[in-house]
C-alpha cells in the first residue's frame, strides 16, 4: 500500500474514533419504565421486552441533525393538474336554421358581427310563406262575410223573419270560417311569424308577402355563416351559428383518481400560450363517464371572457385548486416505516422520543396528512428521524438475544 493510502486510512480511523463517543444512542427504555436494559433475565425468568421510547444524548442529537416540527392543521388538497381546450359555451350557442324553405333575397349579417336579439340576419323569399299568407287573408275575408251573414240572420230570427234552417246554416258557416281563420294563423305562427307580423298582413302592404326574415335569437357574435345570395335555403340548413362569447367553456381531461378529488365550485387557474397572466375559471361539472379512448374524465369549467381574449380552440394547462379544508399533518420526512407500519417519533422530553404508529392520509407536497396517532401541537422528529428508527431497531435486536 502506498504512503497516501496509509495516510487516508489513518485519517478515517481517527475521525471515527472522535465521532463515536458523541453519537452515543440512549438505549430504549424498557416497558417497566426503567432506564436501560441488560441481556439477562429478570427474577421471574422472563426476558425484558423493549419499550417504545428512544433516548439520545445531547451530543448524539446534534450529530444526527434531528430537527423538530409541531403537528399542525394544513390544507392538504394538492392541486389537480390538467390539460384541455377552450370551447364555446354550449348553453349560449345557437344554430340558426330557416323555419321555411326559401331563396336568399338579402343578407344583413357578416362573419364576426355582434348582433342583438331580434336583429334581422337575412331575408328569404318563400313561395310557401306567400301561399300561407294569401290563405290567411282569404280566410279573414271569408270569416268577415260569414260572420256578417250570421249576425243578419240573428236579427231576422228575432223578428221571426227567417227560417230556422237558414239561421242554423248561417251559424255553421260562421263557425267554419272562424276555424279556417284560426288554422291559417297557426300555420303562419308555425312558420315563424310573430302575432304582430300576422296582424299586419294585408293586400295593400308594401313588399311581398313571401319575404321571411331570419332573426337573431339572442345577443351574440356570428361565428359561422353558410349562405349566399340567390341560393335556396332549406329547413335543415344551418345558415348561421351565433355564440355569446362573454363566457366560454374550458374542457379539461384528468385521470379518474383526480376526478374523484374534484368538485363543482372549485377554482381552476388557467395558463394559455402567449398569455403571461393566469385566467381564473370555475368548475361547473365533473364528468360521470371515463372516456374509453383516453381513459380520462372530462371536467367542464366556465371562464369570464369579457375582453374576448379566450378563443375557442385554444389549448390550456390548468391547476384545479383544492377546497381549502385543513387536516392534521406533519412534514413528510417525519414518517418512518417499521415492520410495514408507518410511525413518527414524538418528543416527550429533552432527548427522548416515543415511537408512535400513525394512520396516513393524503400527501401534498412536503406534508403528510395524519388521520390517527398524533394530536395538534405534538412535536415530532423530522430531519434525522431515520436515526431514531435505527436506534429503535438496534434495541429490538439486542433484546432478541
Amino acid at each position: 500500500m502506498n504512503r497516501l493510502g496509509s495516510i487516508l486510512i489513518g485519517v478515517a480511523i481517527g475521525a471515527a474514533l472522535m465521532i463515536a463517543p458523541a453519537i452515543y444512542f440512549g438505549r430504549a427504555k424498557a416497558a417497566t419504565g426503567h432506564e436501560g436494559h441488560d441481556h439477562g433475565a429478570h427474577g421471574d425468568g422472563k426476558k425484558e421486552e423493549p419499550g417504545n421510547e428512544v433516548s439520545l444524548t445531547p451530543g448524539a442529537l446534534r450529530s444526527a441533525g434531528i430537527t423538530l416540527a409541531k403537528v399542525e392543521k394544513r390544507p392538504m388538497d394538492d392541486a389537480v393538474r390538467a390539460t384541455g381546450a377552450i370551447a364555446v359555451n354550449g348553453e349560449k350557442l345557437a344554430h340558426v336554421t330557416p323555419r321555411i324553405r326559401g331563396r336568399v333575397e338579402r343578407i344583413g349579417a357578416v362573419l364576426g358581427k355582434q348582433v342583438r336579439k331580434g336583429e334581422q340576419l337575412a331575408l328569404l323569399d318563400s313561395i310557401e310563406l306567400g301561399a300561407a299568407s294569401a290563405t290567411l287573408l282569404k280566410s279573414k275575408v271569408a270569416h268577415e262575410a260569414a260572420h256578417a251573414n250570421f249576425e243578419r240572420e240573428t236579427r231576422l230570427r228575432a223578428k221571426e223573419a227567417t227560417t230556422e234552417p237558414d239561421y242554423l246554416a248561417a251559424k255553421a258557416a260562421d263557425q267554419m270560417a272562424e276555424a279556417e281563420l284560426k288554422a291559417a294563423r297557426e300555420s303562419l305562427l308555425l312558420l315563424g311569424l310573430t302575432k304582430a307580423q300576422i296582424d299586419a298582413l294585408s293586400w295593400e302592404q308594401e313588399g311581398s308577402m313571401s319575404l321571411f326574415p331570419i332573426l337573431a335569437p339572442f345577443d351574440g357574435t356570428i361565428v359561422e355563416m353558410h349562405l349566399t345570395l340567390g341560393e335556396l335555403a332549406d329547413t335543415s340548413d344551418r345558415i348561421f351559428t351565433i355564440a355569446d362569447l362573454a363566457t366560454v367553456w374550458v374542457i379539461l381531461d384528468v385521470s379518474p383518481k383526480d376526478a374523484v378529488r374534484t368538485k363543482a365550485g372549485q377554482r381552476a387557474d388557467l395558463r394559455l400560450e402567449g398569455m403571461p397572466d393566469i385566467v381564473e375559471a370555475k368548475v361547473t361539472y365533473v364528468g360521470d363517464l371515463v372516456r374509453v379512448d383516453t381513459r380520462t374524465v372530462q371536467i367542464w369549467c366556465v371562464a369570464d371572457n369579457a375582453g374576448g381574449r379566450l378563443k375557442p380552440g385554444m389549448f390550456v394547462t390548468a391547476s384545479i385548486v383544492g377546497d381549502g379544508r385543513k387536516s392534521i399533518a406533519v412534514p413528510a420526512d417525519a414518517v418512518q416505516t417499521i415492520g410495514d407500519v408507518p410511525v413518527v417519533f414524538v418528543r416527550i422530553e429533552e432527548g427522548t422520543f416515543r415511537k408512535t404508529p400513525v394512520t396516513l392520509g393524503r400527501k401534498a407536497g412536503e406534508w403528510q396528512e395524519i388521520l390517527a396517532g398524533v394530536k395538534l401541537d405534538d412535536e415530532v422528529a423530522t430531519s434525522g428521524s431515520f436515526v431514531l428508527k435505527s436506534e429503535f431497531l438496534r434495541s429490538l435486536m439486542e433484546h432478541s438475544h
